[in-house]
């Protein structure tokens, strides 16, 4: 109840009223008002006693008005929204209340850094943002002028030799394999990419090749077209322990 004397009532609390005042006039039973309400019946029993003791201010939340038990402390979010602004504007909910607690010694959920940079501004949900609008690439000019390599680590041989990676060069204007072979692992700069290393320099032969990219992906059903014509450059001593294994079947089998 507020100065004036009014009582603000939500409509819930409103249709509370209504079932509780039906109780105390004998018009409706407890057990079929904690039906209606979705309480016990201790509960609108309660309700009843405080109705008859107090009125309808018995029936209103007591809490109406009041701080919330797990408010933050008066500043702290002035504080940690000054800090991001400052120091973390480009930064996600969940980096922002990292740096926070380690860097700044401010105790928050993420939740509620969450919620703190909505409201400022600060971050916008993925779901909220303005779809991005991707300009799709034309492919080059001629034979050569972009290679695009990519590895694809599986099994190629089942259990007749280790696992290994398939590298395959395609030419961009035109979609031509220009090389494939194996290696022990997809890596410029380790000791086993050795081959790699070769089919590149073996690929800058070609008089036009201008540029090449490295890690752009080779759709399954390309490498199950190229599969059989991979085995002949393959490393000389993955060749030798497929040829002392027999294969299951006539075909080798590559991923679906």
């Amino acid at each position: 109840m507020n100065a004036t004397g009014t009582i603000t009532m939500t409509m819930r609390e409103v249709d509370r009223f209504k079932v509780i005042q039906a109780v105390t006039e004998a018009r409706l039973k407890p057990g079929h008002a904690a039906e209606r309400l979705g309480l016990g019946v201790r509960q609108v029993e309660r309700l009843v006693r405080r109705y008859e003791a107090a009125g309808v201010a018995g029936l209103v939340s007591g809490k109406r008005g009041r701080p919330g038990n797990h408010q933050l402390p008066a500043g702290k979010a002035q504080r940690a929204l000054a800090l991001i602004r400052e120091r973390y504007p480009d930064f996600g909910p969940t980096l922002a209340c990292e740096k926070l607690r380690e860097c700044h010694g401010i105790e928050l959920a993420v939740e509620t850094v969450r919620t703190l940079m909505r409201a400022a501004g600060l971050w916008i949900p993925r779901r909220e943002r303005a779809p991005k609008v991707y300009q799709p690439r034309n492919r080059r000019a001629c034979l050569g002028e972009l290679i695009q390599i990519d590895g694809s680590d599986h099994r190629w041989f089942e259990d007749r030799a280790p696992a290994c990676t398939l590298l395959v060069f395609i030419d961009d204007a035109t979609g031509r394999l220009m090389a494939l072979h194996f290696t022990a692992m997809e890596s410029t700069f380790s000791s086993k990419s050795r081959r790699l290393r070769v089919t590149i320099v073996s690929c800058e032969g070609n008089s036009k090749l201008r540029q090449m990219v490295v890690g752009l992906r080779v759709t399954r059903m390309r490498r199950l077209h190229v599969f059989s014509q991979t085995i002949l450059d393959c490393p000389i001593d993955l060749r030798q322990q497929v040829r002392n294994q027999r294969p299951s079947s006539a075909k080798c089998r590559a991923p679906v």
